[in-house]
């Protein structure tokens, strides 16, 4: 009862049969690190440039202000990508449930139907359950 294949987790219960899943997460990822290092290096340059002011005739202040423009402008970069992987990995989830709900609807209306998703949707292993649940109550 214990074995690899029975574990649940939220990762495995929505994306465990999603081609390309893990991929996304990774890049993901990556992204923030990229990111994250940016950020450092940038703020270790900058103390290292306020520290020695290469006769350079730029202010202290205005070095802030740039630095300050340089994270927000990264802040916002980083916001676009987790923003778009979010909204990839909703409608992984959130297209399947309304195309369950729908069909769910017809089957009780009546209509003899099979709830078929994308082949990148998550929740297939679900859909499949309730079409073999289906299928054996036709069968009955």
């Amino acid at each position: 009862m214990s074995s690899q294949n029975n574990k649940r987790s939220i990762f495995n219960v929505l994306f465990s049969d999603v081609p390309g899943t893990k991929e996304y997460v990774l890049l993901f990822f990556v992204v923030i690190t990229v990111f994250l290092l940016v950020i450092m290096v940038s703020t270790f340059l900058f103390i290292k440039a306020a520290q020695m002011d290469f006769y350079n005739p730029i202010s202290l202040g205005d070095k802030i202000k740039l630095a300050f423009i340089f994270w927000g402008a990264l802040s916002v970069v980083l916001f676009l990508v987790a923003f778009r992987f979010i909204l990839a990995i909703s409608y992984r989830v959130a297209g399947p449930i309304k195309r369950m709900e729908q069909l769910l609807d017809e089957i009780i209306a009546g209509k003899d139907r099979a709830i078929i998703l994308r082949p990148n949707d998550a929740l297939i292993g679900v859909a499949e359950r309730i079409n073999k649940l289906i299928s054996l109550n036709k069968n009955k």
